[in-house]
């Protein structure tokens, strides 16, 4: 057996025991925490839902997982010929369905969580019974809570090393070649649907703070639309007063979304008056000459289908520099943008999970 296929060996009995060591780790989760009846009784049904989301689905999909590897080794000799193929196979079956949903629900899991801690005392008083038992050594419950996402976001890297110890002449080298695309990308899948359901919350929490009292009313809540960007800008007119020009100045709060563009007054921290919105495929930004802080907004075609243009001006030159930016960048949207979007839409409760960095188990 050569160096590089003895590594290779060494690298696919990872995967295995690293399995191994999860499933144990998730069977304490279930086992020791979720089934705890005194720990039980100290929540609500949705609250006990939000702290354990569906981690049995997922103990089930490791369990048949570690199953499929398990056999393939007890089957080989001295050396297995591969374990890409069951990756390859279980991914591309929909079996990891169950982490994307587990990890979707990690916001959730971890507001619910500090919730109890501030608030309930009887279960933070049953909770740190059970971390200092010796079932979970020493560990809180929130390290147990995060190992399918710390699970799912290595499973690349172990694919990876398998991948890079295979020779290209090899016929296992095109299977994990897949294996690696297939685990990737289910990873993505993790973040886009985090992504998507993130900015579906954060348009929820803005549907209650805009108020559209003083223009035509539309819900923002729709699948293809995000927040770009919001911020404070300051607004000026030119107005006459008893024949004397001056210009008039006032803060607005500017909050661009990929489609449309909403102009509102704020009300109090948390509360806005929208006072005007526009499309942002009939809006482009102009430059003022010799104002370092100052550009123009031009409305190609406003709610009376005329032409208008505003003035802002920024607390800075940098502010400018990126609110210009983003007025002429056109992201692609999740879906083709039509005036449907722009129709009440349903509140859907969701949550969300950022991969940030790549955790070990």
């Amino acid at each position: 057996m050569s160096s590089k296929e003895r590594k290779r060996q060494e690298s696919m009995f990872e995967l295995i025991s690293s399995e191994s060591s999860y499933l144990r780790s998730l069977n304490v989760l279930i086992n020791y925490f979720m089934a705890s009846e005194e720990l039980r009784a100290s929540v609500t049904n949705t609250e006990f839902h939000h702290l354990f989301s569906n981690v049995e689905a997922v103990r089930r999909t490791s369990r048949q997982f570690y199953h499929s590897l398990t056999k393939r080794r007890k089957a080989s000799s001295v050396s297995m010929h591969d374990v890409c193929d069951i990756i390859l196979e279980h991914v591309t079956a929909g079996d990891f369905e169950p982490y994307v949903t587990y990890c979707s629900n990690e916001s959730y899991q971890q507001r619910a969580l500090q919730r109890l801690m501030d608030n309930n005392p009887a279960f933070l008083k049953i909770l740190r019974q059970l971390e200092g038992g010796e079932e979970c050594a020493g560990l809180p419950l929130h390290s147990f809570l995060l190992l399918p996402m710390q699970r799912i976001t290595r499973l690349p890297l172990l694919v990876d090393t398998i991948f890079q110890r295979c020779d290209v002449s090899m016929p296992q080298y095109d299977v994990a070649s897949r294996a690696l695309r297939e685990t990737t990308n289910l990873v993505k899948k993790c973040n886009e649907r985090a992504k998507s359901l993130e900015r579906t919350e954060q348009m929820i929490q803005l549907q209650h703070q805009l108020d559209f009292k003083s223009t035509r009313s539309f819900a923002l809540i729709s699948p293809s639309r995000f927040l770009v960007k919001q911020g404070v800008l300051t607004r000026t007119q030119d107005e006459s007063v008893l024949g004397f020009r001056r210009v008039a100045r006032q803060d607005v709060c500017l909050f661009l979304f990929n489609d449309v563009l909403l102009i509102a007054k704020k009300k109090s921290d948390d509360a806005y008056t929208v006072t005007d919105y526009f499309t942002k495929e009939r809006l482009r930004s102009r430059d003022v000459i010799n104002d370092p802080v100052g550009f123009i907004l031009v409305v190609e075609q406003n709610q009376e289908n005329q032409r208008t243009e505003m003035r802002f001006e920024a607390d800075k030159p940098s502010t400018k520099s990126r609110w210009m930016a983003v007025l002429r960048h056109q992201p692609v949207p999740y879906n083709k943008i039509s005036n449907s979007n722009l129709q009440v839409s349903g509140r859907d409760k969701c949550s969300y999970f950022s991969v940030q960095k790549i955790l070990g188990c």
